[in-house]
């Protein structure tokens, strides 16, 4: 399968990501298998990612001015992604403008770009995985740099003990809150195990809650409530990013730098939008999840017993 790779220019890390398989609620991604998931992967792997790889060797997109751009056009990053998948997809277009005789593979990507509403969340995931991997092993640091899934635990990793995981079994998926598409309830649901919680690990996705209204079906209620909840989280983060900002918070940064002890001192953990994917196999909405506290406790206590 072909990956996207993301590269900060400063230190030469890299990270990667598979690329999204487009439309439809039929995907690998969330445990659907058959020949039409394998058709669209073939179609992906044989005439999407060529293109847009040929683009992207001559020419790089730079992602955070991307990034910047749609929190203040309404995306927080994870459960929306319409205004980064527009201008990622202008850019590309504009590449292609400028390449004398592209034909079919260019017109296969742009119609992918068009259709694959989530296209770039796997982009800021890896451009998220890079940001994030620059914080690790800092002596004493209790900064958060990943938390992730699978289908039974939850974990996190804090930059002061670099390569270990603080895990803990999930709750029961049936409480949380969201939106189903008719006629799954809650009791179809599964964990989707997965990456995607990078972008909250960032203070993006539902820690930037209050910069994507749009989400409030799938969040935690109203707008107004959104901007409740973001505007907590400053209190369990280092920082504000100084150009990824929410208009919504008089232009205030994302929380950056989401502190271990703080969360666990505090007992506010940053929460996640994230998809709803079914038992059998398939997605079947989106759901607004708070994770476990334990991990974010384990971690501070274990950075204490170093220190």
């Amino acid at each position: 399968m072909p990956v996207l790779v993301v590269q900060d220019r400063l230190s030469g890390r890299t990270a990667t990501c598979r690329m999204n398989e487009g439309p439809g609620t039929q995907a690998l991604t969330f445990g659907s298998q058959g020949p039409a998931v394998d058709d669209n992967l073939v179609r992906i792997r044989n005439h999407v990612a060529p293109a847009l790889a040929q683009i992207l060797r001559e020419s790089p997109i730079p992602l955070l001015p991307i990034m910047a751009q749609a929190l203040a056009m309404g995306d927080e990053l994870h459960g929306r992604q319409t205004a980064a998948g527009l201008l990622f997809r202008n850019a590309v277009l504009e590449r292609i403008l400028r390449r004398p005789g592209d034909g079919p593979e260019a017109a296969s990507l742009l119609a992918y770009l068009d259709t694959a509403e989530f296209h770039f969340l796997h982009v800021a995931m890896a451009a998220a995985k890079v940001i994030a991997d620059g914080a690790e092993s800092i002596p004493g640091s209790s900064i958060v740099t990943a938390m992730a899934m699978n289908e039974k635990e939850f974990a996190v990793r804090v930059s002061g003990v670099p390569g270990q995981w603080f895990r803990t079994p999930l709750p029961p998926i049936a409480g949380f809150s969201g939106k189903l598409i008719a006629p799954w309830t809650s009791a179809d649901l599964g964990y989707s195990g997965g990456d995607s919680l990078i972008m909250e690990t960032l203070g993006l996705g539902g820690a930037a809650a209050a910069a994507a209204p749009a989400l409030s079906p799938v969040s935690i209620g109203t707008p107004a409530q959104m901007m409740e909840l973001t505007s907590s989280l400053y209190a369990v983060a280092s920082t504000e990013h100084p150009t990824m900002r929410i208009p919504a918070l008089g232009g205030r940064g994302v929380p950056w730098g989401m502190d271990a002890a703080a969360i666990a001192g505090l007992r506010l953990v940053p929460p996640v939008h994230i998809g709803a994917t079914l038992r059998s196999g398939g997605l079947a909405g989106a759901i607004f999840f708070t994770p476990p506290l334990q991990p974010f406790i384990d971690a501070a206590e274990r950075l204490q017993s170093i220190r």
